[in-house]
């Protein structure tokens, strides 16, 4: 993870279980009252602190969810200019690009502008810089990314299970789009930057919808969840009296995910060539 303190970005990082970094963070202290973190999957690189996010290159902090499909060319023009990459990981060559882009704008937000043009993958990405304190920017292209909205506080997450004891008012960013946040703010962008209206979707889930209800861990008890997970995906488009299966609320016109429940199903369905099926 890593925090303001004092001006600078204090960076705290750990090999292995969360434990690990908790046991760390035990005696740091900080002023900061912004902070960005990240537990990372060994996409490029093992598994070590080194390779550990957050990635910081002069004064830009970076947390990265996906993978930098470009890469490779990347890393060879930053070698070429004579980056100094501390790393293994596709994620820090990000940290370099926005790094060299704020030096030219000042600007942290238009630097992340530049850099979106220059990377393919799949990605959410979230940044801050020490010469803007009050400013994280948020951008992805794949993976979702969230941000709750607090009542004195934004928060950023690439699911609504992390922050759903914080909040219940909900933006999901869409591919290519940008949010800049400063301090309790929050504006949205699109891939060229011009300014957009996000909708605010409202969560009442209770508590018990995010726990582990008695299993050792989560991913013991989505592996539990299976069945009915599958069950319930099904049911909606299975009618076992006419013995049919009809797809509702799919997009087959191309809608983005949350979309799809303001779709017309029987409208939806019709755009499908084999719009019936019988089993």
């Amino acid at each position: 993870m890593a925090i303001l303190d004092h001006g600078k970005t204090k960076r705290v990082r750990a090999q292995g279980k969360l434990k690990a970094l908790e046991d760390k963070l035990a005696t740091e202290k900080f002023d900061g009252h912004i902070g960005i973190g990240h537990t990372r999957w060994a996409t490029h690189g093992k598994p070590s602190e080194r390779n550990a996010h957050p990635h910081q290159v002069r004064g830009i902090s970076l947390v990265h969810n996906g993978i930098i499909e470009n890469y490779l060319d990347i890393r060879e023009e930053l070698k070429a200019q004579g980056a100094d990459i501390t790393s293994d990981t596709d994620s820090e060559l990000v940290a370099h690009l926005i790094a060299n882009e704020v030096e030219v704008t000042k600007d942290l937000f238009k630097a992340v502008q530049n850099v979106l043009e220059k990377i393919r993958g799949a990605f959410s990405i979230l940044v801050m810089w020490e010469q803007e304190p009050d400013r994280l920017v948020a951008f992805k292209d794949g993976p979702p990314l969230v941000v709750g909205l607090g009542s004195k506080e934004i928060f950023v997450a690439s699911d609504v299970q992390a922050l759903i004891q914080y909040t219940k008012n909900f933006v999901y960013l869409e591919d290519r789009e940008v949010a800049s946040i400063k301090g309790a703010d929050v504006q949205f962008f699109s891939a060229n930057g011009f300014p957009i209206q996000k909708k605010v979707v409202e969560l009442n889930w209770n508590p018990e919808m995010v726990e582990k209800q008695g299993y050792a861990h989560f991913m013991l008890k989505e592996i539990y969840e299976q069945p009915r997970a599958v069950a319930a995906a099904i049911e909606p488009h299975v009618n076992p009296e006419t013995f049919s299966v009809a797809l509702k609320n799919v997009g087959f016109g191309g809608q983005s995910v949350q979309r799809l429940e303001e779709l017309d199903a029987k409208a939806d369905w019709a755009k499908n060539p084999g719009s019936f099926q019988e089993y």
